[in-house]
């Protein structure tokens, strides 16, 4: 009960800077600008979160909902804000909440244990908001059967859940974690479905019941694991604390609890998208490195095969030159090789009588080229 009358405590401060969507919503901001719903619900979950409590506004089909969550439980104290008939109800309790957890405490700074009500405002510190969950009942030194007891407890709190207040839950959990969750029907297969929607990004995640179920047996098989090796707690006397943290590790175990949810969520839909986004760039680039090896052997293949072919003809057409006298006409042929390619060269000169001057001609040829060269000499 501490934590609640924190929780309301805290929303009244939050309620006085207009952070609560269903109560602002009918009053400008001082200078005339109304921030719209989404800041204002934005506004107060992060006074709340800041302050260490677990409450949250979300909205539903029926208007704007204030969730106050106690021991892990998000179905505790659903607050309607969106109905204007309840504003005033609700901002006396909230006051008495916070009045009585003030007084408490100067209470306790005093050396006593019970709630002092102020005589002249008799009012406040009374009338408390009933737990929907009956609380564990002490039973000193037997940590075994507070244990039991709040399994039990726990158990008959979800088994009366309907499929609406289940499907609540469910939805409650994923809007404090930035998800919208919509509910399918099976289908002609006879599977039914959930889609999980960021609002940050779009992105949505569809999940089988089943698959769903499996992921949150693990998760409690997991936490079982954890808590069975850690230390068991002693109970001194009448600890109404350590019974409150065992009804707390029975929460846990719930399939539809928020933490869990949240676990859920994220590994369906941050896990899956940067998975498939690792295999894409992965894949890409294995085929670029492959590309690129390829283009690169082929590269050098055709440079040393044009080498090869550079050098034979050289070769050939270098002894293929016939060499001629005065008025003289000659033929001449050759052969070039070099690594695995051949060239044939074939040449022609022709000397003029009493000029000085000669000619000549090649013709020479591999696999692939043909070259074909001519000149003239002058001699003296």
């Amino acid at each position: 009960m501490n934590m609640k009358r924190t929780i309301l405590a805290t929303a009244i401060i939050a309620t006085s800077f207009g952070s609560v969507a269903g109560i602002q919503d009918r009053v400008n901001d001082p200078i005339g600008i109304d921030h719209g719903t989404v800041q204002k619900i934005n506004a107060f979950n992060t006074v709340m979160s800041k302050a260490g409590h677990d409450a949250h506004i979300m909205p539903t089909a029926d208007g704007y909902v204030l969730v106050a969550n106690v021991n892990g439980d998000s179905k505790i104290d659903q607050i309607d804000l969106s109905n204007p008939d309840n504003v005033d109800s609700i901002l006396t309790g909230l006051k008495k909440q916070a009045n009585v957890n003030m007084m408490t405490r100067r209470d306790e700074r005093k050396g006593g244990h019970d709630v002092i009500i102020d005589p002249n405002l008799p009012e406040f510190g009374v009338d408390p908001i009933i737990d929907p969950i009956n609380p564990v009942q002490p039973i000193a030194g037997n940590p075994d059967a507070i244990k039991a007891h709040a399994q039990t407890v726990v158990t008959e709190w979800k088994d009366g859940l309907s499929n609406s207040e289940k499907k609540a839950q469910i939805e409650n959990a994923a809007f404090k974690n930035g998800y919208q969750v919509t509910v399918h029907e099976a289908s002609q297969d006879g599977v039914a479905k959930m889609t999980f929607t960021s609002y940050a990004t779009g992105e949505e995640v569809t999940v089988s019941a089943e698959e769903f179920n499996e992921y949150m047996t693990a998760k409690q098989e997991e936490r079982q694991a954890e808590r069975e090796l850690e230390t068991e707690p002693k109970l001194p006397n009448d600890n109404a604390g350590k019974a409150r943290d065992a009804l707390v590790d029975g929460l846990e175990g719930l399939a539809g609890s928020g933490k869990a949810l949240t676990e859920a969520g994220k590994a369906a839909a941050q896990n899956a998208a940067t998975q498939q986004n690792q295999i894409d760039e992965l894949y890409a680039l294995g085929n670029q490195n492959a590309s690129d090896i390829d283009t690169l052997f082929g590269e050098v293949d055709r440079l040393d095969t044009r080498i090869d072919q550079t050098q034979a003809l050289n070769a050939a057409t270098v002894n293929a030159r016939p060499m001629v006298t005065n008025g003289m006409t000659a033929f001449g042929a050759g052969v070039g090789y070099a690594g695995s390619e051949a060239a044939l060269a074939i040449g022609v000169a022709h000397s003029f009588v009493d000029t000085g001057w000669s000619a000549s001609g090649t013709l020479a040829a591999s696999s692939d080229d043909v070259v074909v060269g001519a000149g003239a000499q002058y001699a003296f």
